[in-house]
């Protein structure tokens, strides 16, 4: 039987923060972004999951 552990986008947004050192003032800096709208992605308020463009971006930047 499986465990089947649920793991949000903002559960796994924030482990790649702490994973690559990266602040929510770094990251919007590096998007040229307001940080508010990375701490809204973090905290689950926002979905960055339809802007193709800033999700590649992310995944650049985020790499750990």
């Amino acid at each position: 039987i499986g465990w089947g552990i649920i793991v949000t986008s903002q559960e796994k947004l924030n482990t790649l923060f702490i994973l690559s050192n990266t602040s929510n003032a770094k990251l919007a800096a590096a998007l040229n972004i307001d940080p508010s709208l990375v701490s809204r992605w973090r905290n689950g308020t926002r979905n960055v999951a339809g802007n193709h463009e800033l999700l590649s971006k992310l995944a650049l930047i985020l790499r750990p």
